[in-house]
């Protein structure tokens, strides 16, 4: 009797390194989506006179000062790729 099991196994694979560009991608991608919707708040509520104007402008700010974060980000990893040679 030999002890051979009945199913097979699956090899195990080393996982696929992730590009260091997907994280970049995505936090620009969200914070275009997400300072267009706050600017589209804050034009629509400007004409109102009310205290949200103020909220969807700081969000706005917000969003753009990530942007802008993730732009250099982006450029800081494509030198650092090209000096590496990757």
């Amino acid at each position: 009797m030999t002890n051979t099991p009945d199913h097979q196994v699956p090899s195990q694979e080393s996982p696929q390194p992730v590009s260091p560009w997907r994280p970049i991608i995505i936090t620009l991608l969200s914070a275009l989506v997400l300072g267009a919707g706050s600017c589209f708040g804050f034009l629509t509520t400007i004409s109102a006179g009310s205290n949200v104007n103020g909220i969807f402008m700081a969000f706005f700010l917000l969003c753009l000062i990530i942007f802008i974060g993730s732009l250099v980000w982006a450029f800081v990893t494509w030198i650092h790729n090209a000096k590496r040679g990757g």
